[in-house]
């Protein structure tokens, strides 16, 4: 008597993957490490690619938004600079406090220059807001990108935001979008500026 054994073969396909292209001017220059991760990211979020809006910023750019658009400063006072004293970590606030407490500058030129070298001074590697802004001679722990929302399918926003947050090279607190983004529903605006991801660099 024989008996029959019959045998199911499973065909496993591979699954095909091709990473995330990372676009925009402001990403020439970034890190490979730090590319990798956001194609890593985007690609789990089953985003095609990305758009980085900005990255690296000089002393005097970053001085120049604060002073002119955060600020407002002119004729000696910076009406805006509450604001950012509370929205900002302890090192940014003495470079701001630097410029509230010089009594030299007038137009919002000068304080741009008075604030720029007050954040080459305040700044430290180790600092803790602001990793967009790169002093000469430093590395920073971690690599700030601005990411075009535009960039990324309606449907895979929150999904993108989602795996960024969870992503260990990302500092969780600070994947950021404006307050008025709802990822919990499902949505996230279309007006939204940027998504605001910083990772930790390797060096």
């Amino acid at each position: 008597m024989h008996r029959l054994i019959t045998f199911a073969l499973v065909a496993v396909m591979p699954v095909m993957t091709h990473a995330a292209t990372i676009q925009g001017e402001a990403a020439a220059n970034l890190p490979a490490p730090v590319k990798a991760v956001l194609s890593a990211v985007a690609e789990r979020a089953n985003v095609p690619s990305l758009a980085v809006t900005s990255a690296d910023r000089t002393p005097e750019q970053h001085a120049r938004i604060m002073v002119v658009d955060k600020m407002h400063c002119g004729d000696g006072k910076c009406p805006g600079a509450q604001k950012v004293l509370d929205d900002y970590c302890p090192e940014h606030d003495r470079a701001v406090n630097t410029l509230l407490a010089d009594k030299s500058w007038k137009t919002a030129d000068q304080a741009i220059a008075v604030l720029a070298t007050a954040l080459v001074h305040e700044l430290p590697a180790n600092r803790t807001c602001v990793m967009h802004v790169v002093v000469p001679g430093q590395v920073t722990d971690w690599k700030a990108v601005d990411v075009a929302p535009s960039s990324i399918p309606d449907g895979q926003k929150c999904k993108f935001l989602e795996e960024a947050t969870k992503e260990p090279m990302i500092a969780k607190a600070r994947v950021f979008v404006p307050p008025t983004s709802t990822c919990a529903a499902g949505v996230v605006k279309q007006s939204e500026t940027a998504f605001h991801i910083e990772i930790k660099q390797k060096h």
